[in-house]
């Protein structure tokens, strides 16, 4: 889905240079520029960002599960057992993949899995109740709102994202929408204006600075938490 976007504004913003232009060379520049940034540098970016978002929920959705059937089973056994059923099939794929291990090496295993600091604090927590027990819904309170907080904050970044991608797409929209006014204001000159070197310069600038803002916009957008995702 993203690769078929990245090519259709490809493709518009191609056509708008040669609507500005008449110049199949900065048509191709256009083109080809945008083309290569969006298959191989935003989709890439875009993946790493969906996939640590989902990483990170799916992470505090299993401890609040595993949390709520430790109370109600009272064992690390059956709370995982439990969990098991519900969970998806990459976390289920990596329990099947350590039968030799017990309950709480399982759960210590997991946090490569998902590698955020609150699932640390949880296996914590885990190596505490099953060394000196206690009442798991208390020993974890601090722990529980600190994963909500976390959640509400994934999903106020989230909405924050969208309305600063529709901003700026209407930024940009409006910056075409003048483009193109000027461009059919000027039409007895156009031709003369369209056949200068300078002209020509000019709209790839606007188009390279449209790629460069897109680009800086985008990496401050793929962040969670001052985390870069594209990261390893």
């Amino acid at each position: 889905m993203i690769n078929v976007i990245g090519i259709f504004l490809a493709v518009i913003c191609a056509l708008l240079s040669y609507i500005l232009t008449n110049s199949i060379i900065v048509t191709i520049i256009v083109a080809l520029s945008f083309l290569i940034y969006f298959l191989f540098v935003f989709t890439r970016r875009f993946k790493k960002y969906q996939d640590s978002f989902k990483l990170e929920r799916e992470c505090y959705s299993f401890i609040n599960n595993f949390i709520a059937s430790l109370n109600v089973k009272g064992t690390i056994n059956a709370a995982l057992e439990s969990v098991y059923l519900t969970a998806n099939n990459d976390i289920k794929n990596e329990l099947d993949g350590l039968n030799e291990a017990n309950s709480e090496e399982k759960i210590a295993y997991l946090d490569r899995h998902f590698r955020t600091p609150l699932y640390s604090l949880f296996t914590d927590l885990i190596n505490v109740y099953v060394n000196e027990g206690g009442d798991i819904i208390k020993m974890s309170q601090n722990l529980i709102e600190q994963v909500q907080n976390r959640e509400d904050y994934l999903l106020y970044l989230q909405s924050l994202n969208r309305s600063k991608a529709v901003e700026f797409a209407i930024l940009y929209s409006f910056v075409i929408v003048i483009l193109f006014a000027l461009r059919y204001s000027l039409n007895s000159y156009f031709a003369i204006i369209a056949s200068s070197l300078f002209f020509k310069i000019g709209v790839g600038v606007i188009f390279a600075f449209m790629l460069l803002s897109i680009e800086f916009f985008t990496q401050k957008m793929f962040q969670i938490g001052g985390m870069q995702y594209e990261k390893n």
